[in-house]
C-alpha cells in the first residue's frame, strides 16, 4: 500500500510540474493580422486633472486614424478593424478594410515590443495623415494570451503637469482597453456569409447615470448588463424565430441587419420591440442598439493524444467578441453559437 501511494506522489508531481515552467515570449510570438476591438471609456471615467493641457491633433479617416482619434478623445465609442504584426517588431495598417493577410502591403503605423514576460510596448502613429505637424506616437502596454493569439492592451489618458499618476482601480477606469485577437484566415477574407446561424451575445459594463439637474446634477456610473439571442441569416439580416407558447425566447430575441468587412469586423443594428398595458391603453416601445464585433477562430478541442477529437457543429462555427459604447454607456461581450 506505501509504495502504491508513493507512486502516486511522484504522478502528480510530475504532472503539474510541468506546467511549472512559464511562457517565454518575444517579437516573434506576435505575427500576422490582428482584429481589434477598442472601448473608449464613456464620459465621466476620463482623467482631468488641471494644468497645461495639449489639443487633439486631427487623424485620417481611415480605419487606423478611426482608432487613434477614439484613443485620444473624449467621448463613450467604439471601433473595430485591423492591424499587422510582422513578427519583427513593425504594425502595418490598410487605409480600407482590406482583407487581413494582405496589410503587409499597406504602410508602417507603429512599432511594438515584448518582453520575455510576455508583455507588450505599442508605440502608434497616423499611417495615413496628411498633417505636416510631427506626430507624437499613441502608447499602449499590455501583455498577451493564449500564446500570442490574442492581446489586451491599455492606454491611460495623460496625467496634468505637477498631478500623481493614478495607479490600481483607479488607473483602469482612465483606460481605453483594447482586444486584439489573430484573424481567421478565410481565403479572401471574410463577408456577411461568414456568419450564419443562431448566437447568444452577452455582456457587461457600465453606465453613467445622471439625476437632478442643473448646479445639483450628480452623474454615477452604475452596472450596465446585455444578453441578446440573434439569428444570422448568411445575407445581412437578423431573423426572428417562431416563439413556442410558454418559451421565454420572445424576452431575448432581437432582429435587425448586420454588415461584415473583409477585414473580419463587423456592425449589427439591433431592433427590439416591446409592449407594456395599462388598462386599455398599450405602449410599444423600440430600442435599437449599434454593436461593434469581430469574428474569432472556432474552438478546436484536441483529446489527451494531441490528435482531433469530436465536436459539435456549433464549435465549428467561428465565435464574436463585441462591444456597445455610446454616449452613456460601455460594453463588452463575447458571441457564441447555439
Amino acid at each position: 500500500m506505501r509504495n502504491s501511494h508513493r507512486i502516486s506522489v511522484l504522478f502528480l508531481g510530475g504532472l503539474f510540474g510541468s506546467y511549472a515552467f512559464a511562457q517565454t515570449c518575444s517579437n516573434n510570438s506576435v505575427t500576422g493580422s490582428y482584429g481589434y476591438l477598442a472601448t473608449f471609456a464613456a464620459p465621466g471615467t476620463a482623467s482631468t486633472g488641471t494644468g497645461t493641457g495639449t489639443t487633439t491633433p486631427t487623424f485620417s479617416n481611415t480605419p487606423e486614424g478611426n482608432l487613434l482619434t477614439g484613443i485620444m478623445g473624449t467621448t463613450g465609442s467604439s471601433v473595430s478593424s485591423n492591424l499587422y504584426f510582422d513578427g519583427n517588431g513593425g504594425i502595418w495598417a490598410a487605409q480600407t478594410a482590406a482583407a487581413p493577410f494582405q496589410f503587409i502591403s499597406g504602410s508602417q503605423a507603429g512599432t511594438y515590443s515584448v518582453t520575455s514576460d510576455c508583455a507588450i510596448s505599442v508605440s502608434l502613429t497616423d499611417a495615413f495623415t496628411t498633417a505636416t505637424t510631427p506626430q507624437t506616437p499613441v502608447k499602449l502596454t499590455g501583455f498577451l494570451v493564449k500564446s500570442g493569439t490574442e492581446m489586451y492592451l491599455a492606454y491611460s489618458t495623460p496625467v496634468a503637469a505637477g498631478q500623481s499618476v493614478p495607479t490600481g482601480n483607479v488607473a483602469l477606469s482612465n483606460r481605453t482597453i483594447l482586444r486584439l485577437v489573430r484573424v481567421i484566415n478565410y481565403s479572401g477574407g471574410c463577408s456577411v456569409a461568414t456568419l450564419n446561424g443562431a448566437y447568444g451575445l452577452v455582456g457587461s459594463g457600465i453606465t453613467s447615470q445622471t439625476t437632478g439637474s442643473g448646479v445639483t446634477a450628480t452623474t454615477s456610473l452604475v452596472p450596465s448588463n446585455f444578453l441578446a439571442r440573434i439569428r444570422f441569416d448568411g445575407t445581412g439580416k437578423l431573423v426572428s424565430d417562431t416563439v413556442p407558447t410558454g418559451s421565454p425566447l420572445g424576452t431575448f430575441q432581437q432582429t435587425g441587419t448586420y454588415t461584415v468587412n473583409n477585414d473580419c469586423s463587423g456592425q449589427l443594428a439591433l431592433t427590439q420591440s416591446s409592449s407594456t398595458t395599462a388598462g386599455t391603453l398599450t405602449t410599444t416601445t423600440v430600442t435599437n442598439t449599434t454593436v461593434r464585433f469581430l469574428i474569432t477562430p472556432p474552438v478546436s478541442i484536441v483529446d489527451y493524444r494531441g490528435q482531433a477529437a469530436f465536436q459539435n457543429l456549433f464549435d465549428l462555427k467561428p465565435g464574436l467578441v463585441f462591444a456597445i459604447s455610446d454616449g452613456n454607456q460601455t460594453i463588452n461581450g463575447i458571441g457564441s453559437a447555439q
